[in-house]
């Protein structure tokens, strides 16, 4: 696989995740405004952070 293959990869597969993950107690009950916005804030970080962490190994491990 290419790089940009490589890299479109981990960004759906983490993406889809944290989507998991935030949406999880919406099928369990209605929780609080501030747990809806604060785990929406964690959400946001933790695509940014597992994207750029990621690339920075494929990059790493791609020759040329």
């Amino acid at each position: 696989m290419s790089f940009r293959e490589k890299t479109t990869w981990i960004s759906l597969i983490a993406i889809l995740v944290l989507i998991v993950w935030y949406f999880w107690p919406f099928l369990h009950g209605q929780p609080s405004h501030v747990i809806v916005f604060s785990r929406l804030m964690l959400a946001a970080a933790v695509v940014v952070i597992i994207g750029v962490a990621m690339k920075l190994v494929v990059a790493a491990l791609t020759p040329k």
